[in-house]
């Protein structure tokens, strides 16, 4: 189940030396995507580095280790060490990491469990784990000193940007931009960014919501300074960086700044803190270049894995069981105000949503299986019939995010807490129901774009719905409506433009954009059992592709390594031989540990007597 090593990298250069852009690849979405629709996914993963040769810091910890030993065990280590934990049971309290170049390490997830006990205040969002830089401003604006003026360089793509006080930023640090939301639909077509949901009837975000919000952001680090110009990898993603909305680039506490090169690898973290105050299992804060591997997460409090202002983040080969308490507010990769996150060839179980954006800005979630999504509103033993699923983009500013490979129930646009655009599902099977052991008969749809967050979305080349079941292919006219009302909505493959019942905005009218802004191309579902490569659903603003033939994939050149004799791409219209009834979607490796290593149940296995599967990637 392990990865290959061998995506693309970075580089470094010195002060005073700008490098000579390199070409940008061709992107494999070419011919299907208008540019200002995707980036380049192909640069954006953080491949794990080559931790072979870095050398064990002090003696394996044993057992009777307390919180504090590991923290302070960590904290003396050299650069390019790891601290390993031996085989057996672990019960202690939270903690910190605040050193780069530093990897925690298990004797494998199935030989070395920690439980704890306790969490780590960890900026204000306790957590289990802390991997952390400087301070992290959550809900808080940074000191004035750590703030420059963005002047020049707003194109899409660009990687050179003029600052005004140059001084503030260093060589191979992360710094993060942004811009004051703009607070109109008109205005800012085809994007609204509204941070708490309620946008008026009359098309302007709630008042307060734009004087100092700034949702629109990206991370970016800086390779080069000359003068008052800054280089940065990667290039801008966002279309609309507007010298009106008073855009800045601003660091972290000097002189921390983020923490680097951090790992969490090979062992089972378990959650057992009476306190529900406890948010994640592992939290990356102010962090870059960093990495979760190989990790049996075993009950996740809120989230499994949680982000804040942080840049290029790997969670890989890993297994995440069971939320605490199946409310709305469960994850299992939890991500805000962050950049170029890689979620790969996980397995999630029981995980309400096991990926959450908010401020999510370049994302990749690719080739991850996911079962039983179980939702309960706070009141334990009363499952309710909805589900959960893929959360793309939960509040906003969450954007370019690329779904891939992925088999799951379904993906949800809402907003929540704000609105997102532009993301693009790839050969994905959303299957839109489940099997576990409560019924669920609302929210069975594959694709659900609430009005206003869902514009400018892309589908392409998935396989969508059930056969027998989903028997109507789009619910997309009419006044707010709430999931379940609309008719046979919850038999539905796509419901876009809705603004829904329930929500921050229920007086909010139905969002023609949301549909008219949404590619489809190549998708087939069991609604119409025909895969559709329709001319009228492709938006006017993209070119009507010139043929039918799909890509293997949006980000990877060639077949990775460790699909080993797995079909790749396994999912789409041009796949056959398959486990659904068409033939089209056949199992990823994650789905295939998790039936036929782990002998995990079909349905998900039971949420009120949840039991844990036995798990190390290495044996997938």
């Amino acid at each position: 189940m392990s990865l290959i090593q061998g995506c693309t990298g970075q580089g470094e250069s010195s002060i005073g030396v700008v490098p000579a852009p390199a070409p940008p690849p061709a992107q494999l979405w070419s011919g299907i995507l208008d540019p200002s629709r995707a980036i380049d996914w192909q640069n954006l993963p953080f491949a794990i580095p080559d931790t072979s040769a870095w050398t064990q810091c002090g003696a394996t910890m044993a057992t009777t280790s307390t919180a504090t030993d590991v923290s302070d065990r960590i904290a003396s280590c050299s650069a390019n060490q790891y601290v390993l934990l031996a085989a057996g049971s672990f019960n202690i309290g939270g903690f910190e990491i605040t050193r780069s170049n530093v990897v925690l390490r298990g004797a494998g997830p199935d030989q070395t469990f920690v439980t704890f006990t306790g969490s780590d205040g960890c900026q204000g969002v306790p957590t289990h784990i802390c991997v952390k830089g400087g301070f992290g401003y959550w809900d808080e604006p940074p000191p004035a000193g750590n703030i420059s003026t963005w002047t020049a360089g707003f194109t899409q793509g660009t990687t050179t940007i003029t600052v005004g006080t140059p001084s503030r930023f260093a060589v191979n640090e992360y710094i993060y931009l942004d811009q004051i939301n703009e607070d109109t639909h008109a205005l800012y077509a085809p994007f609204i960014w509204c941070h708490t949901g309620d946008i008026y009837t009359s098309g302007v975000c709630d008042a307060g919501d734009t004087s100092a919000d700034r949702q629109t952001g990206q991370v970016v680090k800086v390779t080069a300074i000359n003068g008052s110009n800054l280089t940065i990898f990667p290039g801008l993603y966002y279309t609309r960086w507007n010298i009106a909305q008073s855009p800045r680039a601003w660091t972290n506490d000097q002189p921390s700044q983020h923490v680097k090169r951090v790992g969490i690898e090979d062992l089972t973290l378990a959650h057992s803190a009476p306190s529900s105050d406890v948010w994640g299992l592992v939290q990356f804060n102010n962090s870059a270049e960093v990495w979760v591997k190989n990790v049996r997460a075993n009950v996740c409090p809120n989230s499994c894995i949680s982000i804040f202002y942080s840049a290029k983040i790997t969670i890989q080969d890993s297994y995440f069981f069971h939320n605490r308490a199946a409310d709305s507010t469960n994850y299992g990769v939890d991500c805000t105000m962050s950049s170029d996150l890689y979620v790969v060839n996980n397995i999630f179980q029981q995980v309400v949503a096991e990926l959450q954006g908010n401020m999510c800005v370049g994302a990749i979630y690719a080739y991850n299986y996911a079962v039983n999504h179980p939702w309960q509103e706070s009141v334990p033993g009363q499952q309710t019939n909805e589900i959960g699923g893929i959360f793309p983009g939960h509040a906003a500013g969450a954007m370019f995010v690329l779904l891939e490979g992925n088999t799951t129930n379904h993906t949800v646009h809402d907003f929540s807490h704000g609105d997102s655009c532009c993301v693009t599902a790839f050969r994905n099977r959303l299957i839109g129901r489940e099997t576990s052991n409560f019924p669920n008969t609302q929210f069975t749809l594959p694709v659900i774009i609430k009005g206003y967050s869902g514009r400018w979305m892309n589908y392409v080349g998935n396989v969508l719905g059930t056969d027998g079941y989903h028997t109507n292919y789009e619910s997309s006219t009419g006044g707010p409506q709430g999931v379940g009302v609309l008719g046979d909505s919850d038999h539905t493959i796509f419901q876009a433009g809705f603004t829904g019942a329930g929500e921050n905005n229920d007086t909010v009218g139905y969002d023609t954009t949301t549909l008219t802004s949404l590619l489809r191309w190549g998708n087939y579902d069991y609604a119409t059992n025909t895969a559709r490569f329709n001319s009228d659903e492709i938006p006017s603003d993209n070119a009507v592709p010139g043929s039918q033939t799909l890509p293997s994939s949006f980000y990877l050149t060639a077949k990775p390594s460790w699909f080993g004799s797995t079909a790749w791409p396994g999912i789409g219209p041009d796949i056959s031989g398959g486990i659904d009834p068409a033939g089209h979607a056949k199992r990823n490796p994650a789905e295939l540990c998790y039936l036929n290593v782990m002998n995990g149940p079909a349905d998900g296995g039971n949420y009120e007597s949840p039991s844990v599967l036995t798990f190390n990637a290495n044996r997938c």
